[in-house]
């Protein structure tokens, strides 16, 4: 949990330089109180050192934003930040070159202290609008932030991170009232990061990059309410949805220690992520495209292991309020055109019996679920780690499955309905209704090769292969076999027509 929040104050801060354009007067003080609003409902204790308006200029000196929650204390110093009239209904707001953000985690009886350092280039930002709708317009050359020290277990390390945005433009929008919505749209040219991390047990090094960065958010924040109460504070109406996406990625990682190394390197094209959390649920998704990997090291025999990718994804969905109805949930992942090098085939299959085919993996699942508690209150926290958990599934639907290995491709697709009052026709679970349909080209193939390979022995052939005549038919085209897995009304369970069950 430390780690959430002391990406929520990162966040935070990087709000501050990118925080919050719309048409109608505003002035300094306007905006100085919206800020303090916003960082407010975001759970910061805000305390201005000093505030002097003159002349159309409004300062903020020493600010200090602080933060206690579950073990992690965060706090964050501004020495000086100025709103500006433009006279003409804007205001221009003005940052320090840099300023430090400290992070106290506190867990297990161990004590970890973070010390950060917030730094900016060419930042131009202008408000405008009113107090009710207002926008903020910014440009910066570049964003910066250090992890100067990190203090734990008795070690200190010293310059252990950094990252470094470069040719940033965008908006941020706040609008007022008693739930605040916010939204985002961000561009940025590159991100570049670095890990250094030594001590007498080893040490880890990482570098990477991304090119072609966009980001966009949509969400809200309740003026009452606390973050720490997760199921009230999504009933009072707290949400978040943001996307980022990249052109390009690229990184290298080195590690060693006690006599044994490793190293990692990869690149890929376009990918992106996702994430939404709200009353309604919560939700990942990810894609990532042409992925290269190359990984090596004292341990693993081989010059080293080659992977490619064309894609890879996944998304996640489930609901997380106490609900009497059926709602989405999701889950899914993909390897599209996954490929080995021949060194790493060769492991296994010298002779290159196997064809060599890049391979597909995707398993796609949705339905209808709902949760009989709030699973963010504390006081279910029992009943989440029981042998069942307090819930219902009414609805589970396979959109699509694919495995492509080694000259066989198996795809289904199907569903089920669930009867949640009929426990007992299945022992413990809802009864399923519905059914599953399924294809198999090139399996017979397959398991003369792995016979030809002495991977399975004959008896084992024989076993595979009576199962595939008791539970699937012969298809359209060479070596095809399809299958229907039904489960009835009455819970009988049939293959193609006949009962199992």
């Amino acid at each position: 949990m430390s780690r959430t929040y002391l990406g929520s104050a990162a966040a935070c801060a990087i709000c501050l330089f990118s925080a919050p354009a719309a048409f109608a007067d505003l002035t300094a003080d306007d905006v100085w109180q919206q800020w303090r609003g916003y960082m407010e409902r975001a759970g910061y204790d805000v305390k201005p050192g000093a505030t002097d308006a003159n002349s159309g200029t409004l300062t903020v000196s020493d600010l200090a934003l602080t933060m206690s929650m579950e073990g992690t204390d965060v706090s964050m110093t501004m020495p000086e930040i100025t709103f500006r009239e433009n006279g003409d209904g804007t205001v221009d707001i003005g940052f320090p070159a840099s300023f430090p953000l400290d992070v106290m985690v506190k867990e297990g009886g161990e004590d970890v202290a973070l010390t950060m350092t917030f730094t900016h280039e060419g930042l131009a930002m202008t408000a405008s609008g009113d107090p009710e709708e207002t926008t903020y317009d910014m440009a910066a050359d570049s964003f910066g932030i250090s992890l100067d020290k990190v203090e734990a277990e008795g070690e200190t390390y010293e310059d252990a991170a950094s990252a470094t945005m470069e040719g940033i433009a965008g908006r941020y929008a706040l609008s007022a009232g008693e739930v605040m919505g916010y939204m985002s749209d961000l561009t940025a040219d590159s991100l570049s990061y670095t890990v250094d991390i030594a001590d007498s047990e080893g040490a880890v090094k990482l570098d990477g990059s991304l090119t072609g960065i966009t980001s966009k958010s949509t969400g809200s924040m309740p003026s009452e309410g606390d973050p720490e109460d997760m199921a009230k504070y999504l009933a009072d109406g707290f949400s978040a949805d943001a996307t980022m996406g990249f052109t390009g990625a690229s990184y290298a990682m080195e590690a060693g220690g006690e006599g044994e190394t490793v190293s990692v390197q990869g690149q890929s094209g376009a990918g992106d992520l996702g994430v939404t959390f709200s009353s309604g649920g919560i939700g990942y998704s990810g894609a990532l495209t042409d992925l290269v990997l190359a990984i090596s090291g004292s341990e693993i025999p081989l010059p080293s292991i080659d992977i490619s990718m064309g894609e890879y994804g996944f998304n996640f969905l489930m609901p997380v309020s106490k609900s009497d109805a059926p709602e989405d949930f999701a889950s899914a992942i993909r390897f599209v055109d996954l490929t080995v090098s021949d060194m790493i085939w060769g492991l296994f299959d010298p002779a290159g019996v196997l064809p060599r085919d890049p391979a597909t993996v995707e398993i796609d699942l949705s339905g209808k679920a709902n949760w009989a508690v709030d699973i963010f209150d504390p006081e279910n926290a029992e009943a989440m780690m029981g042998d069942s958990l307090p819930g219902e599934v009414h609805e589970l639907t396979l959109n699509a499955l694919q495995v492509k290995l080694a000259g066989a491709d198996l795809t289904g697709s199907g569903a089920f309905t669930f009867d949640n009052d009929d426990l007992q026709t299945f022992p413990g679970m809802p009864r399923p209704e519905g059914a599953v349909n399924l294809k198999l080209v090139g399996g017979n193939g397959l398991l003369d090769k792995l016979g030809q390979m002495g991977l399975m022995p004959e008896e084992q052939l024989m076993g595979a292969r009576m199962m595939l005549g008791l539970f699937a038919r012969p298809g359209d085209g060479e070596d095809t076999l399809t299958s229907t897995i039904e489960i009835d009304a009455n819970g009988g369970v049939l293959a193609n027509g006949q009962r199992l069950r």
